[in-house]
Order: structure tokens, then C-alpha cells, then sequence
């Protein structure tokens, strides 16, 4: 019998320092793993040329670039399928902007190890130049659940680091390929908990990652409220459709009222010249 295999999933776009480190931070620890693996990327159309790099960097992987208009769930949702047509064993999504610890597979791995069963492991970050904590797992009630040397049970992760085995896709599906950007991370969480899958923070730190500055965002009150209102609506702020996905699932149809109400709120936020938190 031949090694099993691992799938490893990202996207990018116009980040090319980034995605460069991310990749060669995970190449020395994927020759490490006693496993087969194959990166799968979406570039969505950058202009920086990182498409063109990754081609050169990773010739015998699976890199692709699309037509611009994927942005990250779509992405992953199609590297996703490619990777589940390829019938791997294990799928470890990651984001390009993590600068991953020398160890960070290693710790994903053991603790997948460790928890004995099919399940989700999700790797915590810190701040670039803090000890701040900014993506990982979280409880049922959104509050950081904090790696401290062993495995600890979680409801939400976050795919800046996150891996899986064939039986949760098997029985869980991919992610949903019909949010606009994001979501999708916190939606499978849901969807894994609805078909008894548990996760589990990996038990230490697996790299650096900054969480994405409010600062010119449709959340920020000091950008003009026609601007602001005009980044909400897009693919990367807080589409209506996504949103109202996203709530429909978790919360089902009964409260439909107060999801309006609460998109409402967030116009109202940005014409009262507030910030969104």
C-alpha cells in the first residue's frame, strides 16, 4: 500500500510576498509528514504576478487562476472539489497571509493524533508583533478557545489553519461554494456539528497573522458613508445574500426578521457615521 495523502488548499490575490513565505514556510514540513501531498491554489487573476510565480515555484502541483471574480470561498470551494476528485485522506486549508511556525504541521498533525477519530483541528495564530491571539477556534458563544498544551474542544474554527480527513468530507461535503467571500469557514463548522463531527484547537500556536485592519473598510467611520455603504454591498464587506445565507442556516427561517433587522442596523451605523463592529 502506498503513503496516504494530504491536499493542501489555498487562495491568493496581489499578495505575492505573502503567498510566497506561506508556501515555503509549509514546504520543509510537508517533506517531513510521512505523507504524499499536492497543493491546490487559486490565484484570482492577480496582476502582481504571483500566478506566475507559484507556476514556476510548484510545477507538479495544482495551480490555477481564475477568472477574478471567486474571491476566497469560491476559491476554496473550487480547490476543494478539485482535491476531492483526487481522493485524498486528509485536507489541510490554510491562508497565505500566516507566517507558520517551523513546527506548525507538526502540531496539526499530533493533535489530529491525539484526539483519536474523525474530526476538525483547528491551528491558533498570534499577532505579528503581539502575544494577541486573532484566528483559531472559538465556543458556541464566538470567545477565543486558547491552545494550552492539549487538544480542547471548539464549535467555530477559522481556515487560516485548519485540517480534516476524508470521513468528514465524505459525510460533510465541501465548503459552500455560494457565499460571496466569507463565511464559508464558519458555515462548515456548523455543518460539520450537524453530522457529529467534533473540532479541537490544536494544543500550541501554529503561526503569525494579523487580523485585517478595519481601516478603510465599510466598518471604518471615517471613510465617506456613500463609500462606506458601497463597500458593504460588495463581494468583500457584507453582501446581503451571504449574510442572509449564512443566518438562514445557523438560525434558521423563524428568525428571518431579525436578521433584516440586523443588516438594517448596519446601514443605519454607517449613515449615523458609526463604526461597525
Amino acid at each position: 500500500m502506498g503513503r496516504e495523502t494530504l491536499a493542501v488548499l489555498l487562495t491568493c490575490y496581489n499578495r505575492k510576498d505573502k503567498t510566497v513565505n506561506c508556501i515555503n514556510k509549509l514546504l520543509p514540513q510537508l517533506e517531513r509528514l510521512n505523507l504524499e501531498y499536492k497543493i491546490y491554489i487559486c490565484d484570482d487573476r492577480s496582476t502582481d504576478g504571483t500566478y506566475e510565480c507559484l507556476k514556476e515555484m510548484l510545477p507538479t502541483h495544482a495551480v490555477f487562476q481564475s477568472s477574478g471574480n471567486l474571491y476566497w470561498c469560491k476559491g476554496m470551494h473550487r480547490v476543494m472539489k478539485d482535491a476531492v476528485a483526487d481522493a485524498c485522506d486528509y485536507y489541510l486549508m490554510v491562508n497565505d497571509d500566516v507566517d507558520f511556525f517551523d513546527n506548525a504541521l507538526q502540531i496539526m498533525f499530533h493533535s489530529y493524533q491525539e484526539a483519536d477519530g474523525s474530526c476538525g483541528i483547528v491551528g491558533t495564530t498570534k499577532a505579528i508583533s503581539s502575544e494577541n491571539f486573532t484566528y483559531g477556534g472559538r465556543d458556541r458563544n464566538k470567545n477565543f478557545v486558547l491552545p494550552e498544551g492539549k487538544e480542547k474542544e471548539c464549535f467555530w474554527a477559522n481556515w487560516n489553519c485548519f485540517l480534516i480527513d476524508k470521513n468528514v468530507v465524505e459525510n460533510v461535503g465541501i465548503i459552500d461554494g455560494k457565499y460571496q467571500h466569507g463565511g464559508g469557514d464558519y458555515d462548515y463548522s456548523y455543518r460539520m456539528w450537524k453530522a457529529g463531527y467534533k473540532i479541537y484547537v490544536a494544543r500550541d500556536c501554529v503561526g503569525r497573522c494579523d487580523v485585517n485592519s478595519i481601516e478603510g473598510s465599510f466598518r471604518d467611520k471615517n471613510v465617506k458613508r456613500t463609500v462606506r455603504l458601497k463597500k458593504m454591498f460588495s463581494p468583500k464587506g457584507l453582501p446581503f445574500y451571504s449574510f442572509m445565507r449564512y443566518h438562514m442556516r445557523i438560525g434558521g427561517k423563524r428568525h428571518i426578521l431579525l436578521y433584516l433587522y440586523g443588516y438594517l442596523s448596519n446601514i443605519g451605523y454607517i449613515l449615523l457615521r458609526k463604526d461597525i463592529k
